[in-house]
């Protein structure tokens, strides 16, 4: 009997298993995938470009990127055929080598130095260079650059080695492998400053300056790196600010800014003198400047001696080093911008300039062979104004069928764009990479759709000097009119919300009916404005700001977007206003007012910004509005002087009004001082920024790390947090609340602390100190909550802390907030395991947060995480009792769990992860995402299931049927009762 218990026991317990391994295996079926999100990669502003031509069938691009990607793009289409983003500390490209089927790539300063398969992208072998370490600077290319403080990388001779210049040391590798062949300790000093390296067949010159008064010149064997000689050569004219140099075809060529001349020397001979060339006598009247430089225009494998002086953009010179020691110089000239390239076809080598003026972009080619114009290949056509300037170019030229020379040229504008242009000036195809780099987001409603209605109604209330008659004839009118809009909604139900609405022939860009579909408006690290629609991720506007700069916050880039009007304000357009600073003045600062659903700017005057007479520290964004609605932005310069926006006499009378509950306060992590500002008057009426507190932390021994604020009219659902003992633990949901991260200095006591800080106060209202912990640190702060994650060197592991903070049992206050009276009283706290790193963090946002929040966790490798904040409950008790099992607690396990069904992204994973943006949606359980890096991904996530809405397999025509049924058994049911009831009286 015992046995037959333990073998049921044993069934139930199966049973159980099985059935809960069923419920977790959740998944998406394959049609699924793109329904209601999407996915773009991109690369980034290119630092280094080659057209591949190995193979006839395979033309290529190959890209390195200033984000740390290599990729290739089909030349044809410009799609990328494969990429690969290097690791995130520390990732950007130094240098990028192409030869024939050879592509060699150096980054994290000589970390990773690296040999990839152009068909796959694949890794064929890694090494690294020594050194790596030693210096925080960039390693540059050799190529027209010098780097005076770490080092260059050479091209590959011979399709064997490839030579590699890291500071004082000559490191020579094996293509085929990537083993070292040698490794060659240079002559050692603190004078000597290594800056060039050039191959030969047999050899290898290293160039130097010695105490920048004379050149020393180290020639090697390249395949066994034995020293054949060294030569010192006079050159007091060097300067590690002022010079520019590079190799020609053997020839080393440098600027001498004091005398105005070109200084050369042939390396292979024995010279040991440099010859100077005099640009007057070459009959160039305009001097260099410290901004000349030279500029290369063929590899160096092309052995060619042609090469390019750049006097100024508007002014460039195209010069050649001739057998006979002579220079000959062809002068370009342009009164907007001037671009010269190159190009080769047959060997012949040809030479092409763009030129900007009066909105035209004029092509001229040249032979330079033959030193004949082109005239057949001319092409002149229309600037792109919302591209810029062309900042580089590379043509592919080929011979047509007639047998007529043609070309392509590929251009990389101002505004990080990638363009290939046909003969005519058509577009082959374009890449906006600027979305590569977007350095802030904001996600916006759209217009409603029917504006008819939207506009009977707007007659209705606005006209009040007309008579009683005619106001009753407008509003029966008005009310026709919505009548018929009503009706012909009735076509679309019922529309389901997963439903396809971006196919209709009727799509427009307007709302829909769960207000799903929005505007995403993103600005970038290059100026350039985007509109994209969140329902096919299509760029719907873009605007290119040319004087915009982002502000510089401590090393990092940083541009301030404000949604001031949003379309509920019929027939007032939306209004949003970017802030950075000028680039044409670093003591200015620059304003844009626009319409978020167009791009276009809401005054037409103002289509470039207005340039501010002041320079920006602190921007605030209040709840109140001015006569059109329009939130009011409060600025404060370096002097403490405040200005609005919009700048109008309203405006400026409603912050006037409420003066006294206006404060503002700003943060300075380098001496770790925190000021808080009372808004006043002074004796001309200007409004000005009056220091009320600081609060200072100590920054002897700690560095602040982060500096995180809660959003403006966060909407927070319940006042309190019902126990199970149905009590009620009031939340302190303080909205002047910041966290402020700081870092130990300290490496042998590493720690973390957390500063809440009332920002009306300054008052510390908690402080909490985690030992053995280090960062960086990520922290998200909402309602009466906050979250960090930290990496502790105690265990060797990453963690995550959450703090929830209570008034206590008793409100303060039933109506209002007040950072003078409420005070706050409880605080619980607990820490847990958390398997990953994490690049960022934020909280899902509902219409009226009635939904579960979520933590949306971005992950190293590009997966986002939605994480149910439920599970980070620092009340979650280790023994459950009655009274946390009616609160609906979970027993406490300190390590998080990580469920994959919980990654939003599934396996379109985003590449260089930065930030992830979130929005409501017209539904309450529906909150929109927005993720951003290096590749855009968005979709929708439901923290507590579609409670409001019906599922999308839901079955319309068996509940109408089944509906129908009832009311009729209904109807037929309370006859046959009064029939009976009428039958009862006549016995």
């Amino acid at each position: 009997m015992a046995s037959l218990r333990f073998g049921t026991l044993h069934i139930y317990a199966f049973m159980l298993i099985f059935h809960l391994w069923i419920q977790q295996s959740n998944c998406m079926y394959e049609d699924q995938i793109g329904s209601f999100d999407w996915h773009q990669n991109f690369v980034g502003k290119a630092k280094f470009i080659y057209f591949d031509q190995s193979s006839h069938s395979s033309r290529r691009l190959i890209i390195g990127s200033h984000s740390g990607a290599i990729a290739t793009l089909n030349a044809r289409t410009g799609a990328i055929v494969w990429r690969q983003v290097l690791e995130r500390q520390d990732g950007h490209i130094n240098a990028l080598l192409h030869r024939n089927k050879i592509l060699i790539s150096v980054s994290s300063n000589g970390r990773f130095f690296r040999r990839w398969d152009l068909n796959s992208g694949n890794i064929l072998w890694e090494s690294s260079l020594p050194l790596q370490h030693s210096s925080s600077s960039t390693l540059q290319s050799c190529i027209g650059t010098i780097g005076w403080d770490i080092g260059c990388i050479d091209s590959v001779t011979d399709d064997e080695t490839v030579a590699t210049l890291v500071k004082d040391i000559l490191v020579i590798h094996s293509v085929s492998s990537g083993a070292i062949v040698k490794q060659i300790n240079l002559p050692r000093s603190d004078k000597f400053k290594y800056f060039a390296i050039y191959g030969s067949k047999n050899e290898i010159y290293v160039v130097g300056a010695e105490n920048r008064q004379r050149l020393i010149i180290l020639i090697y064997q390249h395949k066994t790196g034995s020293t054949l000689m060294e030569r010192y050569i006079q050159s007091n004219w060097i300067s590690s600010t002022q010079t520019s140099c590079l190799i020609n075809d053997g020839t080393l060529i440098c600027t001498d800014i004091s005398s105005g001349s070109l200084q050369t020397i042939s390396l292979p001979s024995r010279s040991v003198a440099f010859q100077a060339y005099s640009l007057l006598n070459l009959g160039i009247t305009e001097r260099m400047t410290q901004n000349s430089y030279l500029k290369p225009l063929f590899n160096t494998e092309l052995q060619r001696r042609e090469y390019v002086i750049v006097l100024s953009p508007k002014h460039q010179i195209l010069a050649k080093n001739e057998p006979s020691n002579q220079i000959t110089v062809k002068e370009y000239k342009s009164q907007n911008s001037l671009l010269l390239s190159s190009s080769i076809l047959s060997n012949k080598g040809y030479v092409f300039s763009t030129e900007n003026s009066e909105g035209k972009q004029n092509i001229n080619w040249l032979n330079l062979d033959d030193g004949k114009q082109l005239t057949e290949l001319q092409t002149t056509f229309d600037v792109d104004e919302d591209r810029g300037l062309p900042e580089h170019a590379i043509a592919i030229m080929f011979v047509k069928k007639d047998k007529a020379i043609s070309y392509r040229v590929l251009y990389m504008y101002e505004d990080h764009s990638i363009v290939l242009l046909q003969q005519s000036g058509k577009h082959f195809w374009s890449r906006d990479e600027a979305l590569a780099e977007i350095l802030v987001s904001e996600i916006v409603d759209l217009a409603l759709p029917v504006s008819g209605r939207l506009q009977s109604l707007y007659d209705e209330i606005s006209s009040t000097k007309d008579g009683i008659l005619s106001l009753f004839f407008r509003r029966v009118s008005a009310q026709l009119s919505q009548l018929q809009v009503l009706i012909a909604s009735f076509k679309d139900f019922p529309y389901n919300i997963w439903g396809d609405n971006v196919n209709r022939k009727d799509n427009k860009m307007v709302r829909d009916q769960f207000n799903l579909r929005k505007m995403i408006v993103a600005v970038t690290l290059s100026g350039k404005l985007f509109g994209i629609d969140t329902a096919t991720g299509s760029i719907v506007w873009k605007y290119y700001l040319h004087n915009l700069a982002p502000f510089n916050e401590y090393g990092t880039p940083r541009i301030l977007l404000f949604e001031q009007r949003n379309t509920a304000h019929y027939p007032l357009p939306p209004r949003c206003t970017v802030l950075g600073n000028a680039k044409n003045d670093v003591k200015k600062s620059l304003i844009y007012t626009f319409n978020p659903l167009t791009g276009k700017a809401l005054n037409e005057n103002e289509t470039e910004g207005v340039l501010t007479d002041y320079k920006i520290k602190q921007v605030m964004t209040l709840t109140l509005t001015d006569n059109h609605f329009s939130k009011i932005l409060l600025m404060v310069d370096l002097n403490d002087q405040i200005h609005i926006s919009p700048s109008t006499p309203e405006a400026e009378g409603a912050v006037i009004d409420n003066l006294e509950s206006l404060y503002l306060y700003t943060v300075n992590k380098v001496d770790g001082q925190l000021n808080g500002y009372a808004l006043s008057t002074d004796a001309a009426d200007r409004i000005v920024a009056k220091n009320i507190w600081t609060t200072r932390i100590p920054v002897q021994n700690q560095a602040i790390n982060l500096v995180y604020t809660k959003l403006p009219n966060e909407p927070v659902h319940s006042q309190g947090r019902v126990l199970g003992n149905r009590s009620v633990l009031y939340k302190y949901a303080n909205p002047n609340l910041l966290a402020v991260a700081t870092e130990s200095k300290d490496k042998d006591k590493p720690a973390i602390d957390i500063f809440l800080v009332d920002g009306v106060t300054g008052a510390v209202v908690f402080q909490t100190y985690q030992r053995n912990a280090k960062g960086p640190v990520k922290l998200v702060l909402c309602e009466h909550w906050i979250v960090f994650h930290y990496w502790s060197t105690k265990y060797r592991r990453y963690e995550m802390s959450v703090i929830e903070l209570f008034e206590g049992h008793k409100k303060m206050n039933e109506s209002i907030f007040s950072s003078f009276i409420t005070q706050l009283n409880s605080v619980s706290m607990q820490s847990y395991i958390f398997p990953f790193d994490v690049i960022t963090m934020t909280v899902t946002r509902t219409e009226k947060a009635i939904t579960h929040k979520d933590i949306l966790i971005g992950l190293p490798g590009g997966r986002i995480l939605s994480l149910p904040k439920v599970l980070l409950d620092p009340r979650r008790p280790f023994v459950l009792s009655a009274n946390d099992r009616e609160e609906g607690l979970i027993q406490y396990v300190p390590e998080l769990p990580f469920p994959t069904v919980n990654i939003i992204n599934y396996n379109r994973t985003v590449g260089g992860l930065r930030k992830i943006v979130t929005a409501p949606a017209g539904l309450e359980s529906t909150s929109l995402v927005f993720a951003y890096g290096l590749d855009l991904f968005y979709t929708r996530v439901t923290p507590s299931k579609m409670f409001d809405v019906l599922k999308e397999d839901f079955d319309y025509t068996f509940i109408t049927i089944v509906l129908t049924a009832m009311i009729l058994v209904s109807v037929i049911a309370a006859q046959l009762s009064s029939s009976s009831n009428l039958k009862k009286l006549w016995k």
